[in-house]
């Protein structure tokens, strides 16, 4: 009795299978699978918020309620366009635009913002059938749903909810109670006469290149991740590009465009950024620059060619941000773009069978004897006056102007790394005096990898540095060298390097050249990284050191996360193979700049003299 009993309910429970593979939720059911998703993900929000709080999650619920809402019926990721023209509809910030297109990027190729699992769940717990066609019903209520709890999560800390007017459609999928927690993204700008959204088409946003540009770069500057230099850097390569073909239309961009900038950069002089200060002609007057005229010797036509073309290092950052500018753009929402930049970089294979160069020959590197002769002199052994420290004089002025060239070959750095030092940053009385190169209130450093202990080199201790940093510090400076601090931040260290020190003991010890020029180039501030490290290497410095000693990214797991760095005792004795380059100098009585001129530039309002007044005038000062 027992199994026959069994088989009959066995039975009864298949008809009603069978019965309900046809039955398909309906309204009520819609509404039961609404409130109990918007419930459940409500909860889980809620959740996230208690147990990992950031400032964040306000933006992040907002952003993923109006991608929720604007998605299709059939539950599928929005589109950019879609996202940008409601956004813009709605007058949402370029913010908040790019908040919700970011969302919608997180969920890459997946079909359905909410998986059938989860659909499949919930149906089962309100006793529906799951079948292909429940799913499907199920889905645009679901994303409604979800909208729901994320705009109730973003209210609870107080954000206010732009209501707005919803569409049809959210009158439908929402009822009219819960309709009031839409806010205006829910409402495409287009919609036809039943209500229905017009599907729009990818890339639909356009303007004039320029202005592109100008919005993605305020993007990332508003990000953190472009600073204000860096947004310079970017706003000259889009002036070159249109420069070469005129403010396009954005979406117009073709490969030729970028093909005829490269060609414009080869056809500038290499140095034409003062023809682009307002009123100086911009580009045509850089090309008529370096025109032939009517009657040119062989040699002065060769002295023409050296200054024609930008270096290729500066055509490849160049094509870098054209490309990260028009990759943003995409982001933005604008036309997306397949452009080949890999083909327009100058690389070596390139360069084979022009100047048989290698990938490391970019920049020349200083001989022992080049830069004996550059650190000699005035500077030195006796200049005039702290305003004229390229003639000879009397006196031996410790600073910037003095050190900076010195300490950058000793830590193999990039000419921001040493002349930003902060005081702070050279620890003179610790067992192994060292540099602590770091970022720091001043400037940051290109790489995180950058960051390292240095120690002193023994011969630049014997030159009184770290008695020069005792002094800086107890006078109070933040700064190593204070009269490099420009004091809107205008001019970076690289370039208060360049022009207090470099350049002018350059043109002074070498008015025809330094005779190392490699394809037009001649060694620099920066060429004293590449000294340092193939000193060292000649010195037999192992790999891994100097990659430590100049900053250089290693690339391997086990270096740049598991090993310590290494012993202050090591690097010291690694540091001796740049000994060579200090010998020449000898030590002199310490003088630093008078406090009056411990800063950036020069005092004002004083009556302008003759030189040599003003320079014995100074000289009483210092």
């Amino acid at each position: 009795m027992t199994a026959q009993r069994y088989s009959v309910q066995l039975e009864a429970r298949m008809e009603e299978v069978r019965a309900m593979r046809h039955f398909q939720v309906g309204h009520d059911g819609l509404g039961q699978l609404y409130k109990a998703m918007a419930e459940r993900a409500l909860d889980r929000i809620r959740g996230d918020r208690l147990g990992q709080p950031s400032p964040f999650h306000d933006r992040i619920d907002l952003a993923h309620a109006r991608m929720y809402a604007l998605s299709p019926k059939n539950g599928e990721p929005p589109s950019r366009s879609l996202a940008v023209e409601a956004g813009q509809a709605a007058g949402f910030s370029e913010r908040e635009i790019l908040d919700v297109i970011e969302t919608i990027e997180a969920y890459g190729d997946r079909s359905s913002l909410i998986s059938d699992g989860q659909l499949a769940i919930q149906l089962t717990n309100l006793g529906y059938p799951v079948t292909t066609d429940n799913i499907a019903r199920a889905r645009a209520t679901a994303a409604a749903a979800m909208a729901e709890a994320c705009l109730a999560a973003a209210s609870d800390s107080g954000v206010p909810v732009k209501l707005g007017v919803p569409s049809p459609r959210a009158m439908a999928l929402f009822g009219s109670q819960s309709a009031r927690w839409i806010c205006e993204a829910i409402a495409p700008a287009s919609q036809d006469e039943s209500g229905t959204p017009v599907p729009l088409n990818d890339g639909c946003r356009d303007g004039p290149f320029s202005q592109v540009a100008e919005i993605v770069i305020e993007n990332r500057k508003r990000e953190g991740l472009w600073d204000d230099d860096r947004a310079r850097e970017v706003s000259a390569s889009v002036n070159l590009l249109v420069g070469a073909n005129g403010d396009i239309p954005f979406s117009s961009i073709k490969q030729q465009h970028l093909f005829e900038c490269v060609k414009l950069m080869g056809r500038l002089p290499k140095r034409y950024n003062h023809f682009m200060v307002k009123g100086q002609g911009g580009f045509a007057a850089a090309l008529a620059s370096v025109e032939p005229p009517d009657k040119e010797t062989e040699d002065q036509e060769h002295a023409r060619l050296r200054k024609i073309g930008l270096h290729s290092g500066t055509r490849n950052k160049h094509l870098c941000w054209l490309k990260a500018v028009i990759e943003g753009a995409a982001t933005a929402g604008f036309a997306k773009h397949s452009l080949d930049f890999k083909g327009l970089r100058h690389n070596a294979k390139q360069t084979k069978k022009t100047d048989k160069r290698k990938k490391n020959e970019k920049r020349p590197n200083w001989t022992v004897e080049a830069f004996a002769k550059l650190t000699s002199g005035p500077v030195y052994e006796g200049c005039a006056g702290i305003d004229n420290r390229f003639k000879p004089g009397a006196h031996v002025i410790h600073d910037g102007v003095y050190w900076s060239p010195l300490v950058n070959l000793n830590i193999c750095g990039r000419p921001s790394e040493g002349a930003g030092l902060e005081s702070v940053d050279v620890f003179p009385d610790a067992p192994v005096p060292y540099i602590y190169v770091r970022p720091n209130r001043l400037r940051g450093l290109k790489v995180d990898e950058g960051e390292r202990k240095v120690a002193v080199s023994q011969k630049v201790i014997e030159l009184g540095f770290l008695d020069y940093v005792r002094a800086v510090q107890a006078a109070g400076h933040a700064a190593l060298f204070p009269e490099f601090v420009h004091p809107d931040g205008l001019l970076d260290f690289d370039w208060m390097m360049r022009k207090r020190a470099i350049d002018p003991a350059r043109k002074f010890h070498f008015p025809g050249g330094t005779g190392l020029e490699l394809h037009g180039k001649a060694p620099d501030g920066h060429s004293l990284r590449g000294t340092g490290r193939t000193a060292l290497r000649d010195f037999g410095v192992e790999l891994p050191m100097r990659n430590y000693i100049s900053g250089h990214v290693d690339g391997t797991v086990g270096v740049e996360v598991y090993e310590a760095d290494p012993d202050l005792a090591l690097v010291r004795d690694a540091i001796a193979g740049l000994d060579a380059f200090f010998e020449h100098l000898r030590p002199m009585p310490l003088k630093m700049r008078p406090t009056e001129r411990m800063c950036f530039g020069s005092p004002r309002g004083r009556p302008r003299a003759e030189p040599a007044e003003r320079s014995a005038r100074l000289n009483a000062n210092v």
